[in-house]
């Protein structure tokens, strides 16, 4: 406090000058003192307006930053399943830019590993899993992981329900179909020791259902339904004697069946052929110039249509003298040849009822080696538009290439 007889400053507490000893005034000093703590006080409150001021004003710089920022916006798009807004920012503002792209890659990588997580750990039900990655896999960034993902949840959805099913199924005591399903349930589901355990406790009884009804199914010649029924229980019931041994002798039988059906069909084709192949060998022009006068393919082939072939094209498969299968190389062919020779015949002009070769072949290379020839019509055009492909040829084919004559 200032004295106002000589100016001298005093402590607040101090009631005389301790410089000219003139009393000092009580009031004035309160005054002073209050304007003091005013001013204090107002001081602390300037400093809260001003860091709160500054918290403000720091909040709006990180919040422009941050939006103006195009990875953050991708993410909260991404985050709030806005997959229309989170494409229309990476296409315009984050593709080409690898920085950008590199940061977008990780985070749906992440999101894309969260959601599996969260599905294995039934957090999340499967529909909502599968929108979720189905949305980031139509911005086709990071496809593969999310591919997979797609394909884990997929599976393990397939799996949890077989295993419901098998549930509903064993308690109607229908154990052929609940052992399949339980035999679905796959290592990563946590219900797959629970299968395992079940599939064991009623194997017998699956095992007894199951001959029964192979064996009515074989009874009924359904060979194919018994096969079917047993190769499933053999994957299911491993190295089961009982189970292989009525799996081989139920294939021997559909196996006899089949080759028996094939072989009517084979016959029938080749009975209902339009172009036959009468006849066919190698026919040799001159014994000694054959630079010259070349030795040729040569099918006589007989049109049994009613009407006349304007082009057609002949199968032709070689061998040597021990039966062995030849490839046939032609005159002037740069290549080793091939098994099989489609040999092109244009403008034939054959009428029904004639036969073509007569004179004419396809030139083979000097040194062809070739002993025996088959032959087979391959298709044929008609005058009249229409074409001819031999059902009898892929038979043909099947039986005699690349295989030994016997």
């Amino acid at each position: 406090m200032l004295c106002k007889k000589c100016g001298h400053e005093n402590g607040d507490s101090s009631q005389f000058c301790n410089s000219c000893g003139t009393k000092l005034n009580k009031s004035e000093r309160h005054c002073i003192q209050n304007l003091k703590d005013k001013i204090k006080g107002f001081d602390k409150r300037k400093k809260y307006i001003i860091l709160a001021s500054s918290i403000v004003v720091i909040i709006i710089i990180i919040g422009i930053i941050l939006f103006t920022n195009p990875t953050f916006r991708f993410e909260m798009a991404i985050k709030t399943n806005s997959i229309g807004k989170a494409t229309t920012v990476f296409n315009e503002s984050i593709k080409g830019n690898k920085k950008y792209e590199d940061s977008a890659n990780t985070f749906l990588k992440g999101e894309i590993s969260n959601v599996e997580k969260e599905f294995k750990n039934e957090s999340i039900a499967y529909d909502k899993a599968k929108n979720k990655l189905d949305n980031i896999k139509g911005l086709g960034v990071a496809s593969l992981e999310v591919n997979d993902a797609i394909k884990e949840i997929d599976n393990l959805n397939d799996s949890r329900t077989a295993f419901n099913k098998a549930e509903d199924y064993l308690k109607e005591e229908d154990y052929v179909n609940a052992i399949k399903q339980y035999s679905n349930v796959i290592k990563e589901d946590k219900n797959y020791d629970n299968a395992q355990k079940e599939i064991e406790n009623n194997k017998e009884k699956y095992k007894e259902k199951v001959l029964a009804d192979a064996e009515e199914n074989a009874n009924n010649n359904e060979y194919d339904k018994a096969v079917s029924l047993l190769s499933e229980t053999d994957a299911i019931i491993k190295n089961d004697n009982d189970i292989t041994t009525k799996l081989d002798l139920y294939k021997q039988k559909l196996n006899e069946i089949r080759e028996k059906e094939k072989q009517q069909k084979i016959k029938q084709a080749q009975s209902e052929q339009l172009l036959i192949v009468d006849s066919c060998a190698v026919s040799v022009q001159d014994t000694q110039w054959k630079a010259l006068y070349p030795d040729m393919l040569q099918a006589f082939v007989t049109n049994k249509s009613d009407k006349t072939v304007k082009n057609m094209n002949v199968g032709f498969l070689a061998y040597d003298s021990n039966g062995y299968p030849l490839k046939i190389k032609t005159q002037f062919s740069y290549s080793g040849g091939n098994f099989e020779f489609t040999g092109n015949a244009d403008n034939i002009n054959l009428v029904s009822g004639a036969q073509f070769g007569a004179g004419v072949g396809w030139k083979l290379d000097e040194k062809h080696g070739i002993s025996t020839i088959k032959a087979c019509v391959k298709d044929a055009t008609f005058y009249d538009g229409t074409t001819w492909n031999n059902p009898y040829y892929q038979y043909w084919i099947e039986q005699y290439k690349e295989k030994q004559l016997k």
